[in-house]
């Protein structure tokens, strides 16, 4: 499909790159499945990211949409998979972190994240807001989403390296996915953080950056098809 292959090119082919990442770690994720909870909403993110992925790019191939549809459109979908992922991710932290403390800290970060995407949901309706300002409220919570992730993920490795020898910790599924989650963080902030302004104002630069924010979350899913393969239980 040439218009496919023109919305791929923006990304410098590395969405496709995505896409397969995701199926394979979908598949090694049937292959090694365990019966536990965190197994079966990571296959259900690595699913949903993939189908929402895919939706999204044949809408953007799709003739007779105002650019403000568009937009509406493709952050919606956006939004959907960021709040599927914080959750998910979130429930991840609370399984293996058995500090009280950040537990309880985990459930109050929680809310403002929501509260945000709420207020989104009703804003993006709304005829007076603008396209500009949907893409600038979307990587808003881009944003809000990646900080409060960073800041578990720091405790994880805090505990990790105080206590555990280096030459276990590859056989460990938690080191692996919580080291995809924060290379996903560190890597996309700095895009996210300009990203509104890139869209409208600096349009390469905007989709290189895009190209590296989508290459980590590749990595991610490639942490995680890792982490299936681990014997231990994914919260170990």
């Amino acid at each position: 499909m040439e218009d496919l292959n023109e919305v791929w090119s923006k990304s410098y082919y590395i969405k496709p790159v995505l896409l397969v990442c995701i199926l394979i770690a979908f598949f090694i994720g049937i292959k090694f499945y365990k019966k536990e909870k965190s197994h079966l909403l990571f296959l259900i993110y690595a699913l949903f990211s993939f189908i929402t992925l895919l939706i999204l790019d044949i809408s953007t191939i799709k003739n007779g949409l105002s650019h403000k549809a568009h937009w509406v459109i493709t952050e919606t979908g956006n939004t959907i998979l960021e709040i599927s992922e914080f959750l998910i991710f979130f429930y991840y932290f609370l399984k293996i972190l058995n500090i009280k403390l950040v537990k309880v800290l985990l459930k109050i970060l929680v809310l403002p994240f929501i509260t945000l995407t709420v207020f989104f949901f009703v804003k993006i309706f709304d005829p007076n807001f603008s396209q500009n300002q949907i893409c600038a409220f979307s990587f808003k919570i881009n944003v809000l989403e990646f900080f409060l992730l960073l800041f578990p993920c720091l405790i994880f490795f805090y505990n990790l390296f105080s206590k555990e020898a280096s030459q276990t910790l590859r056989k460990s599924p938690s080191f692996w996915i919580i080291t995809g989650i924060f290379f996903y963080c560190i890597t996309s902030l700095p895009f996210l953080l300009v990203g509104d302004n890139l869209a409208f104002n600096n349009r390469e630069l905007y989709d290189l950056m895009f190209a590296i924010h989508y290459t980590s979350l590749a990595l991610l899913f490639l942490a995680l098809a890792k982490a299936f393969q681990c014997k231990k239980s994914l919260t170990a």
